[in-house]
């Protein structure tokens, strides 16, 4: 008989992992680097990651897209929420990483980003109440892309 709970309890330990891997919501950590430099954070666990192509493409196109004047500010884990799967454990170029499939990924607003100027000064940082247009980089469908669909109202 206690064999039988044990699995049991086995089975729904599994079944409950199994099902976190099901459409979760991460925060996005972004960091400049020359190796692994996109994880995942929930819960307090960080998981390094490359998107999968598998992942939705307006999705990844946008994200992808987004200038660093954004970025930079926002990557903390924080700003930058990710929806979608972790799958499997891979490893290339002696990097461990978990392939992630992206469904959606929104933005906390109001939220900072810096300043558009010229020069070598370091920009001004700025609160801004919305996404718009100009704050990603051409790409495939950027010109049907609602803006609005991946930022969501917060009070901060």
């Amino acid at each position: 008989m206690g064999h039988i709970i044990i699995t049991y309890l086995l089975f729904l330990s599994t079944h409950f992992t199994a099902a976190e891997t099901n459409q979760i919501e991460y925060g996005y950590i972004f960091h400049e680097s020359s190796g692994q430099n996109e994880v995942l954070i929930r819960e307090n666990d960080t998981i390094p990651i490359r998107f999968s192509p598998s992942s939705e493409k307006l999705a990844l196109n946008s994200l992808q897209r987004l200038k660093w004047n954004v970025l930079y500010l926002n990557g903390s884990g924080e700003e930058i929420k990710l929806l979608g799967k972790v799958g499997k454990k891979k490893q290339k170029d002696g990097e461990v990483y978990f392939e992630f499939i992206l469904e959606h990924w929104y933005i906390l607003a109001p939220f900072y980003k810096y300043a558009d100027q010229d020069g070598l000064e370091l920009p001004e940082k700025m609160k801004v109440d919305q996404l718009t247009k100009e704050d990603f980089k051409d790409f495939e469908g950027k010109d049907q892309f609602d803006v609005k669909l991946f930022q969501r109202k917060t009070v901060r």
